[in-house]
Parts: C-alpha cells; sequence; structure tokens
C-alpha cells in the first residue's frame, strides 16, 4: 500500500485468514477507510489477529462470487489463496469484485506462464492450472505497476 493516498480507501481481501495482513496494515495506515476480509474456513472468525473496528471478517456459506458483490471497495488483496482456486474460479471472483477496485495486489506462488499446472507431488490443497501470464489475462481493465517471484501490484488502467 505504500505509494498510494490510503485515505478513506477500503480494502477488500481474498483469504485473510484470521486478519493478521488487516492488523499490520490498520496500524502502518491509519487513515485506511476499512478492510473487508472475506475467508472460506469458519476457524478464521476465532481468536482475531485484528481487532480493529476498521476491520471486518465474513465467511459465506457458498463461494464467495455467489453472495452479494460488495457495493465498494478500491483495493483488492489476496495472498497465498488464489492458488487454492481454479482459473475458471478465480476469473469468478474477479468478475465479482466491485468496479471501484483501483488497485490489487496479488501473491501466489505459481509460475510466470503456464496452462496446465497439476500440482503433482505437492501434498497440498494448490489446484490453479494458470500462471501470472495467464491471470493478468483475466484482468483486462489491469495494467501491471510491478512484479517478481510471487508478487504482482496491479493498478486499473
Amino acid at each position: 500500500l505504500s505509494g498510494i493516498d490510503c485515505t478513506g480507501k477500503k480494502v477488500i481481501e481474498f483469504g485473510g485468514w484470521r486478519g493478521s495482513k488487516a492488523n499490520q496494515a490498520l496500524n502502518r495506515f491509519p487513515l485506511l477507510g476499512g478492510w473487508a476480509n472475506y475467508d472460506i474456513c469458519p476457524s478464521a472468525m476465532l481468536d482475531r489477529d485484528c481487532l480493529s473496528d476498521k476491520y471486518s471478517i465474513t465467511v459465506p456459506d457458498r463461494f464467495i462470487w455467489e453472495t452479494r458483490r460488495p457495493a465498494h471497495g478500491d483495493i483488492f488483496v489476496t495472498a497465498h489463496a488464489i492458488e487454492h482456486l481454479s482459473a475458471e474460479h478465480l476469473s469468478l471472483l474477479f468478475k465479482w469484485l466491485p468496479d471501484s477496485i483501483q488497485w490489487m495486489y496479488l501473491c501466489a506462488p505459481i509460475k510466470d506462464s503456464c496452462t496446465d499446472e497439476k500440482w503433482m507431488d505437492y501434498g497440498g490443497t494448490h489446484i490453479l492450472e494458470i500462471g501470472w501470464e495467464q491471470v493478468l489475462d483475466l484482468l483486462p481493465d489491469f495494467s501491471l505497476e510491478s512484479g517478481f517471484g510471487e508478487f504482482r501490484w496491479l493498478k486499473r488502467k
């Protein structure tokens, strides 16, 4: 979030677990307007790391993209969550985001370019079959501002 005016900005996070990133960001950028974490695991609501009144966590009873779309958000954040989705579901997640999103911070342990990742012998729950090039193709309204390794920072065109 460094480098942008965070005053009053609302963050929408996918897969924020117990809110540790939100806690760090809200402490570092106290002028943020709010942080809404959407997670898939009910345990994320227990023993929260972020107790700020600007923070909320929602664990829907269905896929997030099947719930009501947020009315507003300025920044979308996700770290180590999108690799647990299929490319089809990732596309639906991106389409679910409000049109007001101006910035995206994405972090995932995926290849630069790939269309058939199988995660063979991984032993975890990663299923995303595409790489960064293909993820960015799902976001034609955004341009890559910076990116290296697992990280990508995007801005709406």
